[in-house]
């Protein structure tokens, strides 16, 4: 009972969170700029010219007039130079790269090359996803002749590896980077839960349009590889704690080989074969849930899939 009530408890206060937060970091940015920008207004303005919200108003302005200046050559080089002497400056040059990259990958004019979703195969089944960063490797050219970087961040941006890898041995995926990085930062959450849905749906549900079938295969690549990604530390961030346990791992590879027999269905418009391998999904994440999430609630019992108990000890 106790579980039970902590549970829906969690579930609760993980749907609160995140929004509880957004709103917090948002009225924080507003005040603190707004309150940085007064004093100075109000010292400089004629009484009784500032009002409230006019501090928001001229850093918006600030930042679109930047924008536009950016585009211009002459403001261009200037910002080069004074990119040159930060990166010249110690400390100051490593935060200032950090962040300056952050927020380019996440910028509308990255390169071409940035904004490809690759897929990695790492041999044994295991793939992995990351983000091509470059794709002609100048700084490397004794090794990058037939190689591209592909970055793997790790789960809440907390770090991630550049790894060199033969073009050859890179899949694009056709998924958008946005909805890539969302998957890589929380697999669990942001990928296995949201596509496993419309995979149970279209047993009963055919789609109809060519666009609806392309999305079912996004779907099945994204929970065959999210499969792949949660048997392994650092990827999704609620199951950390179960990435050296045999049966977790078993458990990640049966979702992946069921997902793959999902996508092989679907690319076939085969809707028995989509029906089965639903069906095996279904089991997969139930018999998950029962073997690692006590109270969560599951529609039957798949004694045949469940690990033995002294197998979920460490």
């Amino acid at each position: 009972m106790m579980k039970s009530i902590a549970g829906t408890f969690f579930r609760g206060l993980t749907g609160v969170l995140p929004i509880a937060l957004t709103l917090w970091l948002t009225v924080w940015v507003i005040t603190t700029t707004e309150g940085l920008l007064r004093k100075l207004f109000v010292y400089i303005l004629p009484d009784n010219f500032y009002f409230p919200g006019l501090g928001i108003l001229f850093a918006l302005g600030l930042i679109f007039v930047t924008g536009l200046l950016m585009q211009m050559f002459v403001f261009k080089k200037l910002w080069e130079w004074f990119e040159a002497w930060l990166e010249r400056v110690p400390l100051v040059k490593t935060v200032y790269q950090s962040v300056n990259d952050f927020f380019g990958f996440f910028s509308s004019n990255v390169s071409e090359s940035a904004s490809k979703v690759a897929c990695i195969d790492l041999g044994n089944g295991a793939q992995l996803v990351g983000f091509i960063t470059d794709e002609s490797l100048e700084a490397f050219a004794d090794v990058g002749r037939d190689r591209v970087a592909v970055y793997v961040p790790m789960s809440y941006q907390i770090g991630g590896y550049t790894l060199l890898v033969r073009k050859a041995e890179v899949e694009i995926l056709d998924i958008p980077v946005e909805q890539a990085m969302r998957f890589v930062l929380t697999v669990m959450v942001a990928l296995i839960n949201d596509a496993a849905d419309p995979i149970w749906v279209a047993a009963w549900h055919t789609p109809e349009t060519d666009a609806e079938w392309r999305l079912l295969e996004h779907r099945a690549t994204q929970l065959q590889l999210g499969g792949t990604l949660i048997a392994y530390p650092g990827t999704g961030g609620l199951d950390h704690k179960w990435t050296a346990k045999p049966p977790w791992r078993a458990w990640a590879t049966q979702l992946s080989d069921a997902s793959a027999e999902a996508l092989a269905a679907i690319k076939a418009r085969n809707i028995e074969a989509i029906s089965t391998a639903g069906d095996r999904i279904v089991e997969t994440c139930e018999g998950c849930h029962q073997a690692f999430k006590m109270d969560f609630p599951t529609g039957g019992q798949y004694g045949e899939l469940s690990p033995n108990a002294a197998d979920l000890e460490d």
